[in-house]
């Protein structure tokens, strides 16, 4: 069933800070199941393949905010 128009209008668009915590908490809870031993070959499979592409969006994601913070700055420096 797909979303009405008002839930979509009411929800607010969230910052790189809380998509960076976000991402965070799923790469910790794949790494947690990539390496329990009870889970089997499949589950494991998928729970390396989802680190491994949260790593990837993570540090693209820090890289976006390390240089949001280094033009920040240069812009308060040029301002002054």
């Amino acid at each position: 069933m797909a979303k009405s128009y008002k839930y979509n209008r009411l929800r607010k668009a969230g910052t790189l800070e809380d998509a960076r915590l976000k991402l965070w908490n799923a790469l910790e809870h794949s790494e947690a199941i990539m390496l329990n031993d009870a889970s089997d070959n499949q589950t494991t499979l998928k729970a390396i393949h989802a680190t491994v592409q949260a790593v990837g969006a993570y540090s693209k994601l820090y890289e976006v905010t390390e240089l949001e913070d280094r033009l920040k700055k240069l812009e308060s420096g040029v301002n002054q």
